[in-house]
This record gives C-alpha cells, structure tokens and sequence, in this order.
C-alpha cells in the first residue's frame, strides 16, 4: 500500500509491510522543506589488472597516435604458434582522414618490427620511434576522404605490461592478450585511443593443429590450412582497441543459449581448458539467468545479433573483452561482473581513465543488483556492509581518478570499485528507483554515448533529468572530492513526536559536508519505521510523530550510505538542559513578538535554529529578542555562556 499525505508541512511518503507476526516496517521518506558476504576481499577483476604491472610512466600515455584519423574498419591477420612467445601478421586499418594531410601516425610498440607497410596495395615509406609509426604517403590526402594501411610486422611483445602473455595451464601452452589500460600498441599496430572505436573489425588467426582461438563476434569460418587452421571472427559493432582479444590453446568448448525475453535466442560459447571442463558445465547456468536479468534491467544485451562467451586464461580474475569475457573461473560473482561490462564498458565505454568508475563501479553494483534480485534483502544487506567496510578502511581517495600514470590507482578495488558501486545506490536510495533506472536506461539509449564513449558529466546529466534536481553537490562530494562522513545523532521523544539532532564530520578536509538524505530506523513496541532526514547542515533538528514508546533508534539500518563511527544517543533535543549547573528560561514561550532569556552564568553568544538546522541570525544576544520577521513554527535557541557551557531550548513562535 502507497499512501500520499501531508503532516505539519512535511511531505510524507509512506509504506506499510507486515513483518514478524504483530510488528509492521513504516517506511517514510522525511523531506525538510526548509532547508534547501563473507569478509571483503580485492575485486577479482581489478586484481587481473592491476597485477599486470605496478606503475606507467607518463609517456606511456601521451604517447598515443592517430589523431589525424577516425578508423572505421581493421582486418586481421596473426599467425599464433602458444608455444612461442611471439605474434606475425598484418593490420590493415581502414580510416577517414579527419584533416588534409601527407601523413598519419599509428601506435605500436618499438620491441615489434615493422616489415612492410602498404598504402591502398603499395609499399610506402614509414618511420617506427618511441612506439609510433608515422607514414608517410609521399603526397597530401585531403580531408574526409577514406584510405587504407596495411602493416606488416613480427617480433616477440614487450613485457612492460604483459598486454601479450605466453603461458602453461597443466603443462600445455597457451596465449592471451589483456590490453586494458594501455597495452594494445604492445603487440597489434592500432590506435589506441578511448576517443575512437573502430565501426566494425575482422580477425583471422593461424594456429596449429590441436588448438582453439578466441576472439571477438561470431566465428565465422575455421579454415584448414594444413597442419594448421585459421579461425575468423566477425564483430559487427563498434569495439574499443583495448577490448580486442584472442587467446590459443588447446580448449574444449561447450554452448548454452539464452532466449530473451522478446523471444530470441542467442549462443553463448565457452571456450575452456579441458582439465575443468565439468566445473565449468557445472556453473554455466549463472551466465544465462544474469543475461535476462541484465537484459529486462536495462536494456536487451547489446551484441546479442552475435554471442556472448567466455575463454578460460590464467589471470587471477576476469576481463571483459568484448562478446568474449576472458575468465579464470566460472564464480558467480566474477561472471556477473564480467557480464555487466558488456553494457557499463563496452556498449558505453568511459572516455577517460578518470572516468574508470563508469565501468567498475557499475559492474560491481551489478554484483550486488543480482544478488538482491535472486537471493534477499539480508544477503544485499550485507554485500553492501562489505563493499562498505572496504571503502572506509582508509579516509581518503577519490572515485574520479586524478593520477591515471598508475594503475593501482585506475584499478583501485576500494575506490573505483567499491566506493563507486557505493555511489550509484546512494544516488539510487537519493533520486528513488524510478529516476534511478530509468536514467540509467536513458543513459544506455543516449545516441550520443551508445557504441561510443561517456564521461561522468553524461551520466549526472541523465541522473538530474530524470531526479529534476541539481546533482552537482553529490557528484562533487562523492565522485570527485575524498572520504566520507561520520554522524552523530541525538535523540529524544516528547509528546507522541522523535525529535533528532543531527551533526556530521569529514573523514577527509576536501568536503566541508556531505548534504544528502540520511536514513534513520524508529523501533517502538508495534511498529519499526524508516524514515530519510534531508542532512544538508551541520546541528540540525528534525521531528516526525511517532505515538509509541521508542525502544531503540539505528542509523543507516541497511547500509544505505557509505559512512563510519556513527554514534547514536537518546539526550536533549528540545526539553530544558542543564549543563554543570547552567540554568536556562526563555519566556514567554510560546511568543509572537519577542522573548527573554534568563541564565545563571553571563551569555556568550545566543544562535537561533529553525527545523531545517537554518541559522537565524541574532545581531546581539541582548534582551528582548524580537521575532515580529519571522515566520509561526518550532525554533531552537542554543545558548553558549562564557564558561563554554551550552544549553538548547525549544522555542514556539505563533
């Protein structure tokens, strides 16, 4: 039952569930009208990426290449023994010049030799330094028109990022690729780019008998080339450089399908070494139940004109390759993951490795989304507990990644991981879940995002479209700015009507406070009830009727936000307090045109406190205080004496 009413001003939403035989969960969502599993452990898919190397050096970045350029198609060519730690072949990057030029630029690694290279079926001359190729057509092109490069090449891949990796599983060889953040240019000529993705892309491998290649899109063809095969794949959409994948050994195979729910079915392929065939059987179901889950969520799963799969490689976690995750097992957790970066980093890929929340953070919320969707609230309760504890082990970082030259940094499982999962169901739990999803599959549907690259400036915006609120503070606090808050919470019953206090610290000095909806759970005798405090001051008062006795007050009962060390205490909130002695009478109360206080000490300073916490300003603490400008309602006088003893009345103004 939803019902819709208002009390003393306050607009209250309010839900009724039944629970535990006699006691009822009163959900209430308080806006002030005012005032403005199992213990955590690193992200497998962060520990795949962070473990490839420790530190990248500026350079590694800025040196990318192919600005001149938006490709449109690549046609791949790579001869792949697993057992030699080495790749041949040749890229043929079709392009459109984006200005008129003589030359172009494509990023490649210095450790690879560049045979030949081929300008539309003729030898040019090139010059390959400091991982960048420049060639040179020898006469000017003119803008927006289209060409083609065709680069040939050999060499064994650098291992400065272990982009390219030769290896064993139970002592058979095998080779895999892992480019994200920067490693494309280590072992494939392209344009390593997060501002470009090529429309669609052909790769054909050469690889020796007794063994499979994984690869992007749909296999079209397995050509026998004697004592070796080839294998061609076809992806149809626009990918990414770093999502570029393949891997060779000796895998056995097994499909599922998956039929959505507007009927269509779709393979999805697994690709897996043969000593955990069975396992991997055993735990492929999680794969199809997330597909539909994903897909009614969001929206449909974006390559499903192809196939979704998995390849087995040695990586201690996942990557999600594009229609290809690379997995070192089936875990649910990892492949719901793994999956949820087919829509949150591939279909839509963060412009910037700033923006690498975009990705992670969404994929890891995932994780959560699917255990409440099939499990429960208990168990969604503590994987948000979990996330949680990790984010506030320390009291700094950003979301936002201001240091992209490490990848410790980009690939922060606290931070770009954790914290941001935390961040999304905080905006959630903010802007309701109607507005939630809803701007996420606006998001997903944007034209100017989809297939393409999206900043955290394009997901606010669809937030705040669909909120109709201004996000700018949130996103400022959480995504951009360090740390997070710790309350303390006063309580105090009087009248059938909880009066709070509510006070904040910073764990961190680059936010002077975090304003959001806070949740509070009211226990009485009968009834449990959950209301939101709008927290936008620090020593703000709040009141909602409650006619039971209340047997017990919690904060942030469902781990809803991401916070620490909060303290919540019945005290004095409205009633007379005195402090070491401090007398304090305000009268006449209530009043209309002014008041008098009385104290037993000489006065400090008298601050004045409408509901919302708002500071009204008192020019001097000088009897009469007249009240004539301001509005009928409940106000709090705090009175500070020159002892430093403090005291808070209650004042009526009609």
């Amino acid at each position: 039952m939803l019902v819709n009413y208002i009390v003393s001003s306050f607009v209250v939403i309010k839900v009724t569930i039944q629970h535990s035989i006699m006691k009822k969960l009163l959900i209430i969502l308080l806006f002030v009208p005012l005032v403005g599993f199992t213990q955590h452990h690193e992200h497998e898919c962060a520990k795949a990426k962070q473990a490839k190397y420790s530190k990248i050096w500026d350079d590694l970045m800025n040196k990318e290449a192919g600005n001149l350029i938006d490709v449109n198609y690549y046609d791949i060519f790579w001869n792949i023994d697993p057992a030699i730690d080495a790749i041949s072949g040749n890229v043929d990057t079709y392009f459109t010049l984006l200005q008129n030029s003589t030359q172009i630029t494509l990023d490649l690694s210095s450790n690879l030799t560049v045979d030949s290279i081929l300008y539309e079926g003729n030898q040019v001359l090139y010059t390959h330094e400091n991982d960048i190729i420049t060639i040179n057509f020898g006469v000017g092109l003119s803008e927006n028109t289209s060409h083609n490069v065709n680069v040939f090449y050999h060499g064994t891949p650098s291992k400065l990022t272990d982009a390219f990796t030769q290896s064993t599983h139970d002592g058979v060889p095998i080779i895999w690729t892992l480019s994200e953040p920067y490693g494309a240019k280590d072992w494939w000529p392209c344009k390593q780019s997060l501002s470009d993705k090529a429309d669609s892309i052909d790769i054909s491998i050469n690889i020796p008998d007794g063994n499979k290649a994984a690869s992007n899109g749909v296999l079209a063809e397995v050509e026998d080339n004697g004592n070796w095969d080839i294998y061609h794949w076809q992806h149809r959409h626009p990918i990414a450089t770093y999502l570029v994948a393949i891997a060779v050994t000796n895998y056995d195979e097994f499909t599922n399908t998956v039929q959505f729910s507007d009927g269509d079915v779709m393979e999805i392929l697994n690709y897996v070494f043969p000593e955990d065939y069975d396992t991997w059987v055993a735990n492929a179901e999680t794969t199809v139940t997330a597909l539909n889950f994903f897909s009614d969520l969001f929206i449909k799963y974006p390559f499903a004109n192809e196939k979704y799969g998995h390849a087995q490689f040695g990586w201690g976690g996942g990557m999600e390759h594009q229609t290809m995750s690379f997995m070192v097992h089936l875990g649910s957790s990892l492949v719901v993951h793994e999956l949820a970066h087919q829509w949150f980093g591939d279909y839509i890929t963060c412009g910037s490795w700033s923006d690498i929340w975009l990705n992670e953070g969404f994929a890891t919320y995932c994780e959560g989304l699917y255990v409440e969707w099939q499990q429960n609230q208990e168990l969604f309760t503590n994987w948000k507990r979990n996330e949680m504890d990790y984010v506030v082990t320390q009291p700094y970082g950003s979301v936002f990644v201001y240091d992209t030259t490490d990848v410790w940094n980009i690939f922060s499982g606290r931070l770009s991981y954790s914290k941001g999962a935390m961040v999304l169901h905080m905006i959630r739990k903010q802007i309701g879940d109607n507005a939630f999803f809803a701007a996420i599959g606006n998001y997903l549907n944007d034209g100017e995002l989809a297939n393409g690259f999206a900043t955290t400036p394009d997901l606010m915006a669809h937030f705040e479209d669909e909120a109709d609120k201004v996000l700018t503070e949130f996103f400022n606090d959480w995504i951009y700015n360090e740390g997070y808050p710790q309350y303390n919470l006063v309580w105090e019953q009087v009248d059938g009507k909880v009066y709070f206090k509510v006070s904040q610290t910073q764990s961190h000095t680059s936010v002077d406070y975090f304003e959001m909806k806070i949740p509070v759970l009211i226990s009485g005798s009968a009834t449990d009830t959950l209301i939101w405090l709008h927290n936008t001051v620090d020593y703000q008062f709040f009141d909602v009727d409650f006619s039971e006795d209340v047997q017990s007050v919690t904060f942030d009962p469902y781990v809803d936000m991401v916070s620490k060390n909060n303290l919540v205490q019945q005290g004095n909130v409205v009633s007379i307090n005195n402090v070491d002695n401090v007398s304090v009478l305000i009268y006449p109360n209530p009043t209309a045109e002014s008041f008098i206080i009385q104290c037993n000490e000489p006065i400090f300073s008298v601050n004045m406190y409408d509901l919302g916490g708002k500071v009204i300003s008192i020019e001097t603490p000088e009897n009469p205080i007249y009240t004539s400008n301001l509005s009928t309602g409940v106000y709090f006088i705090e009175v500070i004496t020159k002892t430093g003893n403090k005291s808070i009345q209650k004042l009526m103004i009609q």
